[in-house]
Formats: structure tokens, sequence, C-alpha cells
């Protein structure tokens, strides 16, 4: 997602990335998905990522490896 929305340097969390894009993170994560699965460069990577380990994902609030609608 970082990558996505032109932070090459830094890396921020979800929660930070949507403070600065002035968004919800579930909704900044909606949209940002929607955008990388339409990009190939983007996609190959992200559904390489193993988000089983989240801690989030167990309790049902990882919305970062959710499949867009």
């Amino acid at each position: 997602m970082n990558l996505a929305l032109g932070y090459e340097d830094a890396q921020y969390a979800l929660p930070v990335l949507a403070q600065l894009q002035g968004a919800e993170p579930q909704v900044l994560a909606a949209r940002l998905i929607q955008y990388i699965m339409s990009r190939d460069c983007f996609k190959k990577p992200w559904l390489a990522v193993d988000a089983t380990q989240c801690p989030k994902r167990a309790l049902g609030e990882c919305c970062c490896q959710q499949s867009p609608d």
C-alpha cells in the first residue's frame, strides 16, 4: 500500500496511511486493493504475501488482505 501511494522511502501502517490521505483505514484499504489488483506490478507481490500470521486477522480486523468486492 505504501508503494501504491508513492511512499518508497518510508513504510507506514494502514492507520497512518489513512490519516495522511484523510481517509478511514477500511475505505483507503478497499480503494488501494482495487488499484493494486488492477496493476500486475503490484498484484503479483500482493497476492504472494502470507497474511495468515496477522494478529488483526484473527480478530476479524485485518483489511489489508481482503479481496476486492
